[in-house]
């Protein structure tokens, strides 16, 4: 009886599988990340859609939009925090500073939105909901200029809260970095998030009733554009952006960015364009 000799594979062979599931990895791993941002668009869109109807509800109950859609983070008096503290050190918080789900003076939260995760984009790299950070407004909004690239203070800026009293004029709005609309990731040029001298991300206003400052540089508001939320019911709701969220292109590999407009509209932008006008991209 003879035994048959088994033959093995030759290392050409070996090397020729292990290159085609290779090339099948290169190929298919692209295909999974863009699926799952698709779907993170889609849940990042569908929150858009809800702050829209909310933002809009508050506007035919009160006669105003929001000042904000979310509301400053808050200390454990329920106040905005008031400790000016450099947001940029570790640990950047105010020790007294309460969780985001815990806020009962809100705007949007929690009359209009109950759930905290509708102010959250799946792709935002923050997921502490006690963790405080200041907003800068885009190169494009002209209190980027006026506020010398400084971060908007209760006294100077967009934000006219009109139940902060005057102590807080110096201190600077605070933000929850987990609320993604009324800030999202401030883009470089190149797409990516920008970062402090201590490698700190930095964070953009995208949300706000008054963008072109027109009455801070003396512009006759008849003149100046219509869609701003200020403007209320004269506003033009097809060229007004509500807010726009930048993680998709900073922590997603996207070129789009998710936006809402006045009128429930959402679309998504290239990047480049809302970079380089933001609110004025529609004017």
């Amino acid at each position: 009886m003879s035994l048959r000799k088994v033959r093995g594979f030759t290392l050409i062979e070996l090397l020729t599988v292990i290159a085609i599931i290779a090339l099948l990895a290169a190929i298919l791993f692209p295909v999974f990340g863009q699926a799952k941002e698709r779907t993170r668009q889609a849940t990042c869109m569908s929150n858009l859609h809800k702050l829209y109807v909310g933002a809009t509800q508050y506007f035919l109950d009160n006669g105003k939009w929001p000042e904000m859609l979310f509301a400053p983070a808050q200390d454990v008096y329920r106040l905005p925090v008031t400790t000016q503290t450099d947001y940029t050190k570790n640990p950047p918080n105010p020790i007294n500073v309460v969780d985001m789900a815990s806020v009962r003076r809100g705007f949007l939260y929690k009359t209009y939105i109950k759930d905290v995760e509708v102010f959250h984009c799946p792709n935002a790299i923050d997921r502490d909901r006690k963790k405080v950070v200041v907003g800068y407004l885009p190169g494009s909004s002209p209190w980027s200029n006026l506020l010398g690239g400084t971060a908007p203070t209760f006294g100077t800026g967009p934000f006219t809260f009109s139940s902060i009293r005057p102590s807080y004029d110096s201190v600077p709005v605070p933000f929850y970095a987990y609320d993604s609309y009324d800030v999202s990731s401030f883009m470089l040029n190149t797409g990516k998030q920008a970062k402090d001298s201590s490698g700190n991300p930095v964070y953009e206003v995208h949300y706000t009733v008054n963008w072109n400052a027109a009455q801070a540089r003396g512009i006759d508001t008849r003149q100046d554009f219509s869609n701003q939320f200020m403007y209320g019911r004269s506003l033009n709701a097809e060229k007004t952006i509500l807010t726009w969220c930048n993680y998709h292109v900073t922590s997603g590999q996207s070129e789009k960015c998710p936006t809402i407009l006045a009128s429930g509209t959402a679309k998504v932008y290239d990047w480049k364009q809302l970079q380089s006008k933001g609110w004025g991209l529609l004017n």
